[in-house]
């Protein structure tokens, strides 16, 4: 059995560096154009970009890639946006089988605590309302108070919970006395509760949240589901969220194979990982 947690393990160490050139090189190795293509690369607004680009080998079109950062106040954005979808289109899809749709905000009380804490609560308290058949699927997100103080905020699907039941559960799990519970009734209240969610998510992100992880975690996500809410969770609703922008604004994804490729300050160009020469003088 998965334990969910707010903090995830350090990143791993990124793949070796192989085949250099500067974009004027005419180092036979690499051809020139892919140190050109990775000089014209479309800018990313990351201000914490740290040199990777994607090329194209059909189209040699070249992108900055950002960081996909919680902490970072450029990403949070565009990543609050594509959890907010999700969220929105659970509820949504939720209340098209009929099943009841609530809000739920949980604390850790007067005695205060960590994420960590809020995140071992909430999991004795999912447990639970699984065992007693209350908890169909869920989404939650953690907000950190100016003061510090680590809240709770879920969206939960399943059968109907009284407030003072769930108060009582979610003090045997170790949260505080106060537990709110709202039903989310129409569109309109979805739309609402979608929008507070990634306002939490956003609100005191970058600096009360890298305060607040523990152990060995070096990255952070506010936002955690059920397997269940969301086929593939964030990272797929992202795939589906940029793939409905671009049929929305009638832009398509171009067609061939990508490679990363990493930009150093001096201008040489590395490719991340093992590419054979033919495929790099030959694009297909």
């Amino acid at each position: 059995m998965t334990t969910d947690t707010f903090t995830t393990s350090p990143v791993a160490s990124q793949p070796s560096l192989v085949v250099l050139s500067r974009p004027n090189s005419t180092d036979t190795e690499v051809p020139r154009w892919l140190g050109q293509s990775v000089a014209r690369a479309a800018k990313t607004r990351c201000p914490k970009w740290q040199g990777l680009c994607l090329v194209n080998l059909q189209s040699r079109l070249a992108f900055e890639v950002s960081c996909q950062r919680w902490d970072c106040p450029h990403c949070v954005q565009v990543k609050a946006a594509v959890a907010r979808w999700m969220i929105e289109r659970g509820m949504r899809s939720a209340r098209a089988l009929d099943q009841r749709v609530r809000f739920i905000t949980l604390t850790l009380g007067a005695r205060g605590g960590s994420v960590g804490d809020l995140s071992a609560a909430w999991n004795r308290l999912r447990l639970k309302l699984v065992r007693e058949r209350r908890l169909r699927a869920y989404v939650a997100v953690v907000e950190l108070q100016r003061r510090g103080a680590p809240h709770m905020h879920v969206i939960a699907t399943g059968a109907f919970i009284g407030q003072r039941k769930l108060s009582f559960w979610a003090q045997q799990a170790g949260f505080g006395p106060i537990v709110d519970i709202r039903e989310v009734e129409d569109n309109e209240a979805v739309a609402r509760y979608g929008a507070k969610m990634a306002r939490y998510m956003t609100k005191e992100s970058a600096k009360a949240l890298r305060a607040s992880r523990t152990g060995l975690a070096t990255r952070i996500r506010p936002v955690r589901s059920s397997r269940n809410w969301y086929k593939g969770g964030l990272r797929a609703a992202e795939r589906d969220y940029l793939a409905g922008r671009r049929k929305h604004l009638g832009t398509k994804k171009p067609t061939g194979r990508w490679i990363m490729v990493f930009r150093k300050r001096d201008g040489d160009v590395a490719v991340l990982g093992g590419l054979d020469r033919q495929a790099l003088a030959s694009p297909s």
